[in-house]
């Protein structure tokens, strides 16, 4: 679990300690803030034999739940999520739950996690339902999602709110400072780059996406010169991450806007970076580049809600978008 999660973690055990725990709690945060170790966390302590006398609540580790738990064997632990190459929970997956909820536990607890609850469908979401509306004795629904908006309101009117935020930022980055060695400028600069999500940028650091980053800003460079095409530049990325793309483009879509609109603030970022987002907000028509930005946000949109999209087509589409945006004046 990480340091930004402690408190709220604590104060969902003091519930459990208490005995006014939910049954269903939907735990959310901004994505890359490592949600689903939190929940696994929270599953484990609340499974734990031991944790009400352990330090923090934290679960002992030591106690047979623990470490079956651990093994990946607890008989009173469920966890839901999509099949590996899928982005859909689909209904089955509520069924076996309904099932799991319907069998006396081998210990005191018995816990369900869904991570994350977006992927679910009308129908799996519809099912899911049924077990929120007739909870079962000592058994725990956890929720987990980075995108709240996409659930259906009768679900989230049914669960115990809790959005973990990242809170002090110096925290984060003296974390960061200890997990990658790096100095404070450079941890600075990830989590800006990261739209200060710790875990994101934490991979920046650690996977030398800086390298890949220079290689999306060489490529819309190259574009605006005209060195090369939209359509050949989206051939150029089509094996690259496409996520880790248009969350880029998105962010540095969002600050042209803000010097637009001299709002521009304390844009810390690298210099090259500087040079796309200032020539995009001198090149672009405010509507135009508002307008465009809207679609980039809708592809975003689209791919954290874990829908299937030809991402050679979004590339492209994205691309001759700025590079029209762009040569209108």
């Amino acid at each position: 679990m990480y340091v930004w999660q402690t408190d709220t973690f604590n104060q969902i055990i003091d519930l459990q300690k208490r005995n006014i725990l939910p049954h269903a709690l939907l735990l959310s945060s901004d994505p890359g803030c490592g949600i689903d170790v939190m929940a696994l966390h929270l599953a484990n302590a609340l499974l734990c034999e031991n944790s009400e006398n352990t330090l923090n609540s934290k679960p002992c580790g030591l106690c047979r739940s623990c470490k079956l738990f651990k093994a990946g064997t607890h008989p009173d632990y469920m966890i839901a999520k999509p099949p590996e190459g899928k982005h859909i929970l689909a209904i089955d997956s509520i069924r076996e739950m309904i099932d799991f909820v319907h069998v006396t536990s081998s210990f005191t607890n018995k816990v369900i996690v869904i991570q994350p609850a977006d992927a679910m469908n009308e129908a799996s979401s519809n099912a899911i339902l049924k077990i929120l509306e007739e909870p079962s004795d000592n058994t725990f629904l956890i929720m987990v999602s980075t995108a709240k908006h996409l659930l259906l309101p009768t679900i989230i009117s049914r669960c115990q709110k809790w959005h973990v935020p990242i809170g002090d930022h110096n925290v984060t980055i003296n974390w960061l400072i200890q997990e990658t060695k790096q100095d404070e400028n450079n941890v600075k600069l990830a989590l800006k780059q990261s739209n200060f999500q710790p875990i994101r940028a934490k991979a920046f650091l650690d996977n030398g996406d800086l390298a890949f980053q220079q290689r999306v800003i060489d490529g819309l460079q190259q574009m605006f010169k005209r060195q090369i095409s939209p359509v050949q530049l989206s051939t150029n990325w089509q094996k690259e991450n496409l996520n880790q793309i248009l969350f880029w483009l998105q962010n540095w879509l969002t600050t042209s806007i803000k010097i637009q609109t001299a709002k521009q603030g304390d844009h810390q970022v690298y210099e090259a970076n500087k040079r796309i987002i200032a020539f995009t907000a001198k090149q672009a028509n405010p509507e135009s580049l508002f307008e465009f930005y809207g679609k980039v946000q809708r592809y975003n949109l689209s791919l954290n809600k874990h829908q299937n999209l030809n991402g050679q087509l979004i590339l492209e589409d994205i691309l001759i978008g700025w590079h029209n945006l762009i040569e209108q004046n």
